[in-house]
């Protein structure tokens, strides 16, 4: 339990993940069961009557989000008299669920842009296949930035392998001396060029 929401489990020989329907799909464990290592930093759920309003920080911020159409609190480009709540209109937003085996859908709708946003989590064997998908039900372009938001619990000498990745963009940086924003080499963390002036 998530108190007080409930979660679905994913599951095989060597993978454990924690789903969090609730509250906007949120995966809160990912867990190597040979080491027994977890991945993902933990936190405190938010009270249930807070998610509404939540904004991401401090012992909520923990697990894997998704982010969609926003990041951060922005003004909303399709009503400018609103604004776009922070970590957007999925996240701490009940989420539906199906669980089939090796596989796990989670799915949102969105009334006010009126789209559907999904994702499938699949294990196979040590590996997380993640298959996302976006369906804009509105007759008007939506513009939208989406983030996989996950919060790793790395120590220190850990190393991250992404395949086919030269550059990435730090927006934010905390304990080390990269200075956000910047457009970073990788998988050496090295400043490129200073991004977002």
């Amino acid at each position: 339990m998530y108190r007080p929401f409930k979660t679905v489990e994913l599951e095989n020989g060597v993978v454990l993940l924690v789903a969090v329907p609730g509250f906007g799909g949120r995966i809160i464990s990912l867990i190597d069961k040979r080491s027994d290592r977890e991945w993902l930093a933990q936190g405190n759920p938010p009270a249930e009557q807070a998610t509404e309003c939540s904004v991401f920080g401090g012992d909520v911020a923990a697990g894997w989000d998704e982010c969609l159409p926003t990041v951060a609190i922005a003004v909303d480009p399709v009503d400018p008299c609103r604004q776009l709540r922070d970590h957007g209109d999925v996240w701490g937003r009940p989420t539906e669920v199906e669980l089939d085996g090796d596989c796990l859908a989670l799915a949102s709708a969105v009334d006010h842009w009126r789209y559907q946003f999904g994702r499938t989590i699949r294990l196979d064997d040590a590996s997380l296949r993640v298959d996302y998908w976006i369906e804009n039900r509105s007759t008007r372009d939506l513009p939208f930035l989406w983030v996989m938001h996950a919060l790793l619990d790395l120590e220190p000498g850990a190393s991250l392998h992404v395949r086919q990745v030269e550059r990435v963009s730090l927006s934010y940086s905390a304990g080390s001396d990269l200075i956000a924003p910047a457009e970073l080499a990788w998988p050496l963390a090295q400043t490129v060029k200073a991004s977002w002036t």
